[in-house]
């Protein structure tokens, strides 16, 4: 019986491109389905998901590249013909291992079949001329003028985006997120403490060989190498851990559940908080978890499944009418709302969430996470305790939010997070001088953590 032959990594990469750009698929979900359809060796893997990552995060910069060398209008260019240009500007500019004269080449080489041959030598061309006027792409004017411009394009990121984080924290800081937002983020995994123990986990990962370290921020956090095939892992199969960044274990930290509460989690799916807080309290207890989305909450349930949780019961509820549920109220110890956002905490790790946003979501959003945290403080027993949070870094969606629902319910006072987190000094604070100082604050360029916002509210 022949092997079968591991397909071209660059060839599979323009057919996942074209999916996400195209055809609107999420990053994240195509990659995966390349993944699964065909037998990669572990570099080939790793090829494709860099090239695949990397060319939808730095779409922008790739595509002014393009459009300062191309005779047509990029907008004209026949789709799998833009994604070649990309894929081979990104392994030219952006991948100091693969050398100029091979990325052209096996660029070239995954064009056969998939564009005709005058795209073929339209492609072999540009990518010629770009590696030799390589100096002109660093000289200065090569680039926008204007320093905001300048800014969004080099680093890949919306021109709305840019702009307000400018207005919020100025360039510099606006720089180092974007980078940070760039770079590659690391494998985080919570371990699964209902059947086993970091230690034991850590024992496990040597024997299979893979090189894992203890994440200091938490006590059940582990961090594993690059090039580890997640999908693939044996102790995340069998329900040892679970896939999850360290800024978000530190939210059901701060929820602080104990065995034998009744907790809610509000917006539920996929079940990440949701597992860690049923983790927390020992498997002892309940947790109602909700979400609008019925096949969501499927995720929370298989998740359940797999890491072995019986405590946790799943409603579908839309947060925003939980104070329909007029059975529930006040008859929870613990809330926990992780409402929905624009994710401007997490583009590090979804590598297209930074194209799927508009400046408007930063009105409509905080209308409805209003609403959310507004229905479910009426289920929180008085004396207990509600966790507001998002993976957005807006102003917008997390101090202003709760500066409102402060302001409308009076019976509510803050509790600052190192009350209940125990976190290097100066960890977790704001950007802002003027933010409040008992807010919890995650930035992907200084805590080095996805960016997550989170306030401890607690019924008087």
């Amino acid at each position: 019986m022949m092997a079968k032959i591991s397909p071209n990594p660059r060839k599979i990469a323009v057919k996942v491109l074209r999916r996400i750009t195209e055809d609107g698929a999420y990053a994240d979900i195509a990659l995966s389905k390349a993944v699964n359809e065909y037998s990669f060796s572990a570099l080939d893997r790793a090829l494709l998901t860099e090239l695949v990552y990397g060319c939808v995060k730095y779409l922008r910069y790739l595509d002014y590249i393009i459009s300062k060398f191309s005779r047509r209008p990029i907008d004209k260019l026949e789709p799998d013909l833009r994604n070649l240009l990309r894929l081979g500007l990104y392994q030219i500019f952006l991948l100091d291992q693969i050398p100029d004269a091979v990325a052209v080449f096996e660029t070239v080489e995954a064009a056969k079949g998939v564009v005709h041959l005058g795209a073929q030598k339209f492609l072999n061309g540009l990518l010629r001329t770009v590696v030799r006027q390589r100096e002109r792409v660093a000289a200065d004017d090569f680039w926008p003028t204007e320093s905001h411009e300048l800014l969004g394009t080099k680093l890949s990121h919306p021109q709305w985006l840019v702009d307000r984080w400018i207005e919020l924290w100025g360039p510099e800081t606006t720089a180092e997120i974007c980078q940070a937002n760039n770079q590659t983020p690391p494998i985080s995994l919570r371990v699964n403490t209902l059947k086993t123990t970091r230690a034991e986990l850590l024992q496990e990962f040597a024997r299979l060989g893979i090189r894992a370290t203890a994440e200091p921020l938490t006590v059940e956090g582990i961090n594993l190498s690059q090039g580890v095939a997640i999908s693939k892992l044996a102790p995340l199969q069998s329900g040892q851990c679970f896939v999850q960044d360290v800024g978000s274990q530190l939210i059901s930290h701060l929820l602080d559940p104990q065995p034998g509460e009744r907790i809610l989690d509000a917006c539920s799916a996929p079940g990440g908080k949701t597992t860690h807080i049923a983790q927390l309290m020992h498997d002892r207890g309940e947790v109602v978890a909700t979400d609008v989305n019925t096949a969501r909450l499927w995720l929370v349930q298989d998740n359940c499944r797999v890491l072995g949780i019986t405590c946790v019961r799943t409603e579908v509820q839309d947060a925003v009418l939980l104070h329909e549920r007029s059975q529930w109220r006040q008859s929870f110890d613990r809330v926990l709302v992780d409402a929905p956002c624009t994710g401007t905490g997490v583009l590090r790790r979804r590598a297209d969430l930074r194209w799927r946003k508009q400046l408007q979501d930063l009105t409509e959003l905080p209308t409805i996470q209003k609403a959310i945290i507004a229905s479910s403080a009426e289920m929180v027993k008085p004396g207990g305790v509600l966790v507001y949070s998002t993976c957005s870094i807006d102003p917008a969606e997390n101090q202003e939010v709760i500066d409102w629902f402060l302001q409308r319910f009076p019976g509510w006072i803050v509790e600052d997070f190192r009350t209940v987190l125990d976190l290097p000094p100066d960890f977790g604070t704001a950007l802002s001088q003027e933010s409040p100082p008992e807010f919890l604050y995650l930035y992907p360029h200084r805590e080095k953590t996805d960016g997550f916002f989170a306030a401890r509210l607690r019924r008087r």
